[in-house]
């Protein structure tokens, strides 16, 4: 099971790769995550996909208090708030493409996996090939997903080590 992010949902939609969380038996979110995706998402790429992958996605309420306060001492929205409860409360890994998420996240004690750790993991469960996710990767960067040159790189090696 993995409760997950906007910022690993919408580049995977963007992208057409939505089909690597099948690996997952379970996937969640709240629905504050639902929101940011469907509704602030209308008349962007993947908007459509991603409506109708909700399906697949069981979403998951959080304590409101909980959530405004942990938003408003960490600095971060509400929707970012409650997926990390949300993980802390079903000690499941997040997974996010969010630096602030994943600081949060590690000071928290809380499993997280990074959108690239999800290629990397699809590959070594043969999910899918080294070349196809030298593929995906790819295309993540060219929609726009931040990653430094030196880690692109460096997730290069790793997919020829495996």
């Amino acid at each position: 099971m993995v409760v997950i992010d906007s910022s690993a949902l919408i580049p995977l939609a963007r992208t057409g790769n939505l089909n690597l969380l099948k690996q997952f038996k379970e996937l969640k979110t709240t629905s504050e995550i639902k929101e940011e995706v469907i509704d602030q998402g209308k008349g962007k790429k993947g908007t459509s996909d991603l409506k109708r992958y909700f399906k697949n996605i069981e979403i998951k309420e959080v304590n409101t208090k909980e959530t405004e306060e942990l938003a408003e001492l960490e600095g971060v929205t509400k929707a970012d708030a409650s997926l990390i409860l949300l993980a802390q409360q079903e000690d499941e890994v997040l997974l996010t493409n969010d630096k602030v998420l994943i600081q949060i996240t590690r000071m928290k004690n809380t499993k997280y996996y990074w959108l690239t750790t999800l290629i990397l993991k699809s590959i070594k469960n043969r999910h899918i090939s080294r070349d196809e996710g030298k593929q995906i990767l790819y295309e993540l960067v060219q929609e726009g997903m931040n990653l430094k040159n030196q880690v692109y790189a460096k997730i290069l090696r790793k997919i020829d080590e495996m």
